[in-house]
């Protein structure tokens, strides 16, 4: 699409969201991959979408993502059943991302990006490993984010685990991918980390040298289980969140995912520096490691948004688990309410990934999503997140734009085909699989 193309959603019931959401009926103008103007517009336009009887959203963003997870669903492990998260990254992740090719890494990112499109995901901070296929793998990821039309933010998980020279590898990765995408419109790096139980002071001295002159930030995974905790503290004498600090990982446009076991002190810590943090709850819960204390860091001045470390691509269904699982957490039913998870899915994963998203208002990047939704209760902007913790689905989802292109049409997929993805990667999966 040039800049000089136009599409207009007309006749909807348009939902603003940003600091005050509004609800109203009108319409949409999106032109140069921005939103033009909202509300009582009359106009023409290259692309005509009717949203008459149907629901106008923002594009949905999403704080944390593993592509390559999804060629885990399903997969028998060839090990005994890990018992504490530790193993399950032994026995599961650690095995899974050895295996990686290129071609897995491609075709793993397309079948996400369909997962993406198909729930309304229209931006997303994306945290990618493949040790035995390193260079080259956000370059794959990228290709493959242009042609679905969508955003990202995307980084490489350098570790040591797997030895020196692919430490190395994830350096530079990080490093060329971050000052070759400064300037794209839709796609950014920032520099990945895997955490601190598998990072030496030596790496992370010459990640922060690297990431330096580009300025983009860190993407971390943090005390998510109790392990990165002891392993800090028998080490280094300190906690996770401090420790990265000291090493110069927090700040402005990091993303520290988890949080889980961070201490009140840390919390502390994470807002003076302004660290975003990504909370991730259905992973958490998945990997018993606990439910971080967000409401904690909230209170605190922290950035907070919502994300779903490879799990899905589904944040409808993210969100309504983090609505649920602090209730049970707390036993307190006001735990967590709509409202607060909504500003976590939209206004602050727009801070995550320092993009316009999240918001329908004039200025914004050009995303929207049209649901089938004709509650049978009143909706304004007030009881909104509410209709959308009981209401929407997305399954109600039937077409998606993206930088004011329509990439999802009454349940099409027009950006990517989807048979084709499919068929390669069940006969890449079966392969992969193979070689664990």
């Amino acid at each position: 699409m040039t800049t000089e193309e136009t599409l207009f959603i007309k006749n909807g019931t348009i939902v603003t969201m940003g600091e005050q959401n509004r609800v109203l009926k009108g319409s949409v103008l999106m032109e140069g991959g921005r939103i033009a103007a909202v509300g009582d517009v009359k106009t023409t336009a290259d692309k005509v979408v009717d949203a008459t009887g149907k629901l106008v959203i923002p594009g949905i963003p999403c704080g944390h993502s593993h592509m390559y997870g999804v060629f885990s669903r399903g997969m028998a492990l060839k090990s005994e059943p890990a018992t504490d998260f530790k193993e399950i990254l032994e026995r599961l992740w650690w095995m899974l991302d050895k295996g990686l090719t290129l071609k897995d890494v491609r075709l793993s990112a397309e079948v996400c990006l369909c997962e993406a499109i198909r729930c309304g995901t229209t931006s997303f901070a994306e945290h990618h490993a493949s040790p035995n296929a390193v260079i080259g793998s956000l370059q794959t990821i990228a290709d493959a984010v242009d042609r679905a039309g969508l955003r990202g933010l995307l980084c490489y998980e350098t570790s040591d685990r797997d030895g020196e020279d692919i430490a190395r590898q994830g350096i530079e990765e990080n490093r060329a991918f971050a000052a070759s995408y400064r300037d794209h419109p839709r796609i950014r790096g920032n520099f990945g980390l895997h955490a601190s139980l598998t990072l030496s002071d030596e790496t992370l001295a010459r990640c922060v040298e690297a990431e330096g002159p580009l300025g983009c930030g860190f993407h971390v995974h943090v005390a998510e289980g109790q392990c990165d905790v002891d392993d800090a503290k028998e080490k280094y004498d300190m906690g996770v969140v401090e420790r990265l600090h000291d090493r110069g990982i927090s700040g402005p446009r990091s993303i520290f995912v988890h949080c889980v076991h961070a201490s009140d002190a840390e919390k502390d810590l994470l807002a003076s520096t302004k660290t975003h943090v990504a909370h991730n709850p259905e992973s958490n819960m998945n990997n018993a490691v606990g439910v971080a204390d967000v409401q904690g860091m909230l209170d605190r001045g922290v950035n907070v948004g919502l994300g779903t470390d490879g799990f899905t691509f589904n944040m409808f269904r993210e969100a309504k688990s983090a609505y649920v699982v602090h209730k049970l957490a707390t036993r307190d039913p006001r735990s967590m309410g709509a409202d607060t998870v909504m500003d976590l899915l939209f206004r602050r994963n727009a801070a995550i990934l320092d993009m316009p998203v999240g918001e329908v208002a004039p200025g914004k990047c050009a995303d929207a999503v049209i649901l089938d939704y004709d509650p049978p209760t009143r909706l304004n902007g007030g009881n909104f997140p509410w209709h959308f913790m009981f209401g929407l689905e997305d399954y109600q989802v039937r077409t998606v734009i993206a930088d004011g292109k329509v990439v999802m049409e009454d349940r099409i997929i027009n950006t990517l085909n989807e048979a084709r993805i499919m068929a390669e990667a069940r006969e890449a999966s079966a392969a992969l699989w193979d070689r664990l």
